[in-house]
């Protein structure tokens, strides 16, 4: 998969839900990009994989479970028996190195 360097920054206010990360942008054309929410080790960064899954970075905030910040919140792909595809809500892991921003 080529990786597209398309980075947006997320607009100021609440209009985010608390648990769903941001829309893909339109200006990617469906490329794989990311979006900075928040800079730095303490913020929030989601990639889009141009497949319709995401991963976001989480970097402050409350833990999840046994899970402490930062980590990581990734989705997946689930395939129904008749072949259809649906993206999944996401699930929550510690950060592998290289995922953390500096």
């Amino acid at each position: 998969m080529d990786w597209m360097p398309l980075f947006g920054m997320a607009k100021g206010g609440n209009s985010k839900l608390r648990n769903k990360p941001p829309a893909p942008l339109k200006e990617a054309e469906g490329r794989p990009h990311s979006i900075i929410e928040k800079p730095g080790k303490e913020g929030q960064y989601t990639t889009h994989n141009g497949d319709g899954t995401w991963k976001q970075y989480r970097g402050s905030g409350k833990d999840h479970g046994l899970i402490p910040r930062p980590n990581i919140k990734e989705s997946g792909k689930n395939v129904t028996p008749d072949g259809r595809v649906f993206i999944d809500k996401g699930r929550v892991r510690p950060v592998e190195p290289g995922e953390s921003p500096k």
